[in-house]
């Protein structure tokens, strides 16, 4: 998703305590390149997103923000300062089995601060609650162990593993498979 330069209350879609999730606005351009040019983010990213990213590349990728299908694309603001300090989607979307397959990344200094647990719980509260979904999925990889505990943190458990799956920093690593119910949700 995505909105025009104004950030006004209007175009908030999604919120808790310290944050809102909201449509992408082309002022967000700048930090998202920022963000998915360090290293230390991208070696965490599960899709093959090419490395350095030129800001062409990022501008390009924001004009095709809906236009994908069920895709559905959200910066991450803190409330407090209304700083852009991450993103998340929907990436993956089956309304016949009730699914959606979601992603996440954060700018490193926003790390280990419970962000992303707390976005992880918005977007699946909403997909729960506003998509009538019944489950909620992730991959990601078995190194990246602050995202398994704030995925955990939200409330997925781990359903599987793929061996040696992912080719990373000179050798192979395995992808974790995680997922929520919407039984099992609770804020």
């Amino acid at each position: 998703m995505k909105q025009d330069e104004s950030r006004g209350g209007e175009n908030r879609l999604l919120e808790s305590q310290r944050l809102v999730l909201r449509e992408y606005g082309k002022q967000d351009i700048p930090t998202v390149w920022e963000y998915w040019n360090d290293p230390d983010v991208k070696r965490c990213l599960m899709r093959d997103v090419p490395f350095p990213i030129r800001k062409e590349d990022e501008k390009k990728w924001y004009q095709e923000l809906g236009e994908k299908g069920y895709r559905y694309n959200f910066a991450i603001e803190r409330k407090q300062d209304r700083k852009y300090i991450g993103g998340c989607a929907i990436l993956d979307l089956s309304w016949s089995n009730r699914y959606g397959t979601i992603a996440i990344f954060l700018g490193r200094d926003y790390w280990s601060k419970g962000y992303g647990s707390e976005a992880v719980k918005i977007l699946s509260r909403f997909m729960f609650k506003e998509m009538a979904l019944n489950r909620v999925e992730l991959v990601v990889l078995a190194f990246n162990r602050r995202a398994i505990r704030a995925y955990e943190k939200a409330g997925f458990v781990l359903e599987g593993i793929s061996r040696d799956r992912v080719f990373r920093d000179g050798k192979y690593c395995n992808q974790y498979y995680m997922s929520i119910l919407s039984n099992e949700f609770s804020l």
